[in-house]
């Protein structure tokens, strides 16, 4: 089974983007939240990568002898752009791992209830925490 799907857009309030410059502690802070908050049954790799100016991330699931999402997420995006889209990705991680899928249906609708469910949940985890540290 191979699943692999991209973003090439997002709403406006997805990229409310201040242009921050990178910070890698921040971005490790979100990561080790999300696995907290948010864990995925399976394991998640994210890291940066360059893609295409158009595609800001992608998720793929790997299946193999131990099952995995990759998350890749555009090294020309600022932080701001690169937290949005990683909330945006791990939501299909969460959304789209197997226990989700029916015998009848092994494939989730990309942006469906589902996805938007996790969404919801994951970007109030990340809002709250950045409230909690303001």
């Amino acid at each position: 089974m191979y699943f692999k799907r991209s973003c090439s857009s997002h709403s406006q309030t997805d990229l409310d983007s201040k242009g921050d410059a990178w910070d890698n502690r921040r971005w490790r802070a979100l990561l080790k939240l999300l696995r907290w908050e948010c864990p995925c049954p399976l394991p998640v790799q994210v890291r940066r990568a360059k893609l295409s100016e158009e595609i800001y991330g992608d998720t793929e699931y790997i299946e193999q002898e131990k099952p995995l999402f990759r998350i890749r997420i555009s090294s020309h995006l600022d932080y701001s752009l690169a937290k949005a889209t990683l909330i945006h990705e791990w939501a299909h991680a969460l959304a789209h791992h197997p226990a989700a899928w029916t015998t009848e249906r092994r494939v989730v609708e990309d942006h469906g209830a589902v996805w938007g469910v996790e969404y919801a949940r994951v970007y109030r985890v990340v809002e709250r925490e950045e409230e909690r540290n303001a």
